[in-house]
């Protein structure tokens, strides 16, 4: 993949699960998904990234975690199912796939969240119930009186 398109910026995002990936060439994978905020009047986007499972310090995967609020130990194992919910702020870059031409969006650098992150995170969710409510609300049907039946 080539031709970064994406502007460098941080965006607020919201770590929402984990899952096995395909091994990779240096071994097993594990990726994380991301909502992530681009702005208060627009729903989040789900991302994700792709990490090697060996948690070291010089690893990606312990830079992550650790973004989002992991107490890390060397040797020791970490379920990231116990940061779901946590917020952090992602850097999203969009890529030219070499083999068919398409656009991708990944992530590709988390950071620990800031001072605004939670409260951003929390307007964008109280629009979007806002707009959950007003979708369905039915418009009234318009009843025809019947006067005469003979």
């Amino acid at each position: 993949m080539k031709n970064r398109t994406y502007p460098k910026e941080y965006n607020n995002a919201e770590f929402v699960d984990d899952a096995v990936a395909p091994d990779g060439q240096y071994g097993p994978r594990v990726a994380l998904d991301f909502l992530v905020y681009y702005d208060k009047n627009r729903e989040p986007v789900k991302l994700g990234r792709v990490f090697g499972k060996k948690l070291t310090p010089k690893s990606k995967l312990w830079e992550a975690l650790s973004a989002l609020g992991a107490k890390l130990e060397f040797g020791k194992p970490f379920d990231t199912k116990t940061l779901i919910g946590a917020f952090c702020r992602v850097m999203v870059e969009d890529y030219t796939d070499d083999s068919d031409g398409k656009t991708v969006s990944g992530i590709q650098k988390i950071k620990e969240p800031n001072g605004d992150t939670a409260g951003f995170i929390a307007s964008v969710k109280a629009n979007m119930r806002k707009s959950e409510t007003k979708a369905v609300e039915p418009d009234p049907v318009p009843i025809e009186t019947i006067e005469n039946l003979n």
